[in-house]
């Protein structure tokens, strides 16, 4: 993707600059973490705060009155995916266990659960057992 992006228009300068941005975050974030052997549930909470802290996640939860970037997904996931699957997990699943409180919540229901999982206080879509 390094000189693909150049090359298809639709993609923006942001979308650009998002990529780069989200291989140096992977490289510096991510692949550090991905050959750790140790309990899968810690790894996924350490990986959603570490996602939560780069501000990412706002990238994957829908929020009413503003349209998901699709493009900005699809890199950020490329970028997760190719170092480590748990990470694309923990992205993805933050905003699929989100939609429907976007959609159909009431506004203090989905305000509290909306924030709570783009600061990576809460972990959508996780059985707690």
């Amino acid at each position: 993707m390094d000189t693909l992006i150049e090359q298809l228009p639709f993609f923006t300068p942001e979308h650009r600059t998002l990529a780069g941005d989200m291989d140096s975050f992977v490289q510096r974030e991510i692949e550090t973490r991905a050959s750790e052997e140790r309990d899968l549930d810690a790894q996924l909470r350490e990986l959603v705060g570490v996602l939560a802290q780069a501000g990412v996640l706002h990238y994957a939860v829908a929020v009413p009155g503003t349209k998901l970037d699709v493009r900005a997904l699809c890199l950020i996931r490329e970028a997760l995916a190719y170092s480590s699957a748990l990470a694309d997990l923990a992205f993805v699943m933050q905003g699929l266990g989100t939609f429907a409180i976007s959609q159909a919540a009431p506004e203090h229901v989905r305000d509290f659960w909306i924030s709570r999982v783009v600061e990576g206080k809460a972990i959508a879509a996780r059985d707690s057992s």
